[in-house]
């Protein structure tokens, strides 16, 4: 019989059975979601936190460093985020959006796009930046009889300061009050389309994922915002009727005709069982809010092809995004060269910023759209105040007197506010996920597999970006400028006399001409160092080159000029 010492030995030599193997798994470290810090979210944090949770991605309502995407509401709060994020963070804001989307700098660059490219920029009514252009309106009053004017202030918003004026005289009465005061004045589209006999506008989302390289998406569902009397052509009666003529939510609230849906999913032309019931589908079709979506199977009902809307809507947004890009560009070139702690956003902002815009669009008799203007921060609140009865006062309801209303009122989640926000803001917060290439961690958080994230991707379509066919011509051109603009202004990107006469000579204007394209710059020039103290960017340069194409190609259009301008370079 075998010792116990010999059959521990024997134990010990026999290797196990295959079957008896074990092995040990390295568990999985479990990635996290990404986070997004509201704590400088402000008005807009309830509907970011509803829309954050719902595409799976956690929020923090206190400044948390190692947050992947910071939204912030002002400038101010923009610079200190940029000067500390990583490269694996991201902004919800793109510097130099902030002054170009003032009224007064935006109306400015619109112009110089219809007097480069005519024809492609005529979906901004025409306009005039006072008080510098009062002469040039005065004369186009005297010449047409009949047209109404739209004045509004440089930085208002929410309606704040707009009027209507039907002749030249009450114009320089009104704006006399207040002689320096930066103001636009616009051609008033007197002939809108009308659903019920109102007026109406439409906010587009349009999402910047970067500027360099341009990359933007337009998210299909958006807000009609509908005023609340019946519209009828200005005139002297009823041009102070704002709730006639403007469509400001933040106007027309204040009206006892304001009507609230609580049924955005209903369609208003369908029977009332399928609608939610035939005072559900009314109380939609008569709302003072509704969806786009909504918005369009009506316009669709009344025999317009709402596809080729889409189509003519995507033209002005892109159009729109190829404008601004050079100038965006050198907004934050500057604010570079004055921060040196901004050094770590890229040239364009596009490696670590992105933006969502709001296109506030109106259309016309014949169903065509006209860009009015575009808001750098849209609303994305989600709340809504409803005046309150003495009877339900009675009852003990806890009223609100918050400058929201004048009257006593409370405050609600507006059904149509939630479903288009969670659709604009769920969508562009994954668009920006899924083109993050810095961060592994973000760019994870899209989920293809998810049927809520393609359901919320499905309201965005790419209208600018790799392998997007976009307008060559202006973007070619623009580019080219652009270019030379860097060439001729240097690192400090500052333009004096000698600049100008370094232009001159890289153009390689002919004797000849060169004396009267020396007197279109000096007077650009010196009107520009009056006002500002110089020459101040790339929108001044090409005024520049705007006057030049008259006494240098006077045979030849302004687009045709500038190109054998570019051309010459």
């Amino acid at each position: 019989m075998a010792s116990s010492e010999d059959s521990d030995a024997n134990d010990i030599a026999t290797p196990p059975c295959a079957e008896e193997k074990v092995i040990k798994k390295t568990p999985r470290r479990r990635i996290r979601s990404p986070i997004v810090c509201l704590a400088f979210s402000s008005a807009s944090a309830e509907a970011l936190d509803m829309v954050v949770k719902d595409i799976g991605w956690q929020s923090r309502d206190v400044v948390y460093d190692k947050s992947d995407i910071f939204w912030v509401s002002t400038f101010d709060q923009l610079l200190t985020r940029l000067k500390c994020v990583s490269n694996k963070q991201i902004c919800s804001r793109i510097p130099g959006m902030y002054m170009l989307c003032d009224k007064c700098p935006f109306s400015k660059m619109m112009g110089r796009g219809r007097a480069v490219f005519s024809s492609l920029y005529d979906f901004y009514p025409e306009s005039w930046l006072l008080p510098d252009d009062l002469r040039s309106l005065g004369n186009t009053c005297n010449a047409e009889k009949d047209f109404s004017i739209i004045v509004k202030p440089n930085a208002g918003s929410q309606g704040d300061g707009i009027f209507l004026v039907s002749n030249y005289e009450d114009l320089v009465k009104r704006i006399s009050f207040a002689p320096e005061r930066e103001l636009i004045a616009q051609r008033y589209i007197d002939r809108p389309f009308l659903l019920g006999g109102l007026k109406f506008d439409l906010r587009i989302y349009v999402l910047i994922r970067s500027v360099e390289p341009l990359d933007v998406w337009i998210c299909h569902e958006g807000l009609a915002r509908f005023c609340t009397d019946k519209y009828h052509a200005p005139n002297a009666r009823n041009l102070s009727k704002v709730t006639s003529h403007l469509t400001n939510y933040s106007l027309n609230k204040m009206s006892d005709r304001f009507v609230r849906s609580d049924h955005p999913n209903s369609d208003p032309l369908q029977d009332g069982e399928a609608a939610g019931g035939k005072d559900e589908a009314e109380q939609n079709v008569l709302a003072s809010k509704r969806s786009i979506s909504c918005v369009f199977e009506e316009i669709s009902k009344l025999g317009y092809d709402t596809d080729v809307l889409w189509d003519q809507i995507h033209e002005v947004v892109e159009r729109t995004c190829i404008l601004f890009k050079p100038t965006l560009c050198e907004s934050i070139y500057e604010l570079k060269a004055r921060d040196p702690g901004l050094s770590r956003v890229s040239y364009a902002g596009g490696a670590n910023c992105f933006h969502l815009l709001g296109f506030d669009i109106m259309l016309d008799e014949k169903c065509r759209p006209w860009l009015l203007e575009m808001n750098c921060s849209p609303r994305v609140g989600i709340d809504d105040v409803e005046v309150i009865s003495k009877a339900d006062e009675a009852e003990g309801i806890k009223l609100c007197k918050c400058m929201e209303h004048f009257k006593p009122h409370v405050h609600f989640i507006s059904e149509v506010d939630r479903r288009v926000k969670l659709q604009a803001l769920g969508g562009a917060l994954l668009l920006v996920s899924e083109g993050f290439k810095h961060s592994k961690l973000l760019s994870g958080g899209l989920h293809k597999d998810s049927k809520n994230h393609l359901e919320l991707l499905s309201h965005y379509k790419q209208i600018c970006g790799e392998g997007i066919d976009i307008r060559n011509k202006e973007l070619s051109l623009l580019q080219r400028l652009h270019s030379l603009y860097i060439k001729v202004s240097g690192c400090k990107r500052k333009i004096d006399s000698s600049r100008l006469r370094f232009l001159i000579k890289e153009l390689g204007v002919p004797k000849k001409d060169i004396r009267s394209a020396q007197l279109a710059m000096d007077s650009i020039y010196l009107r520009a160092r009056t006002k500002k103290g110089g020459l101040t960017g790339f929108d001044d340069f090409l005024d520049i080159l705007i006057a030049l194409c008259k006494p240098l190609y006077p045979a030849m259009s302004t687009f045709d000029a500038l190109t054998e301008l570019a051309r010459c370079v």
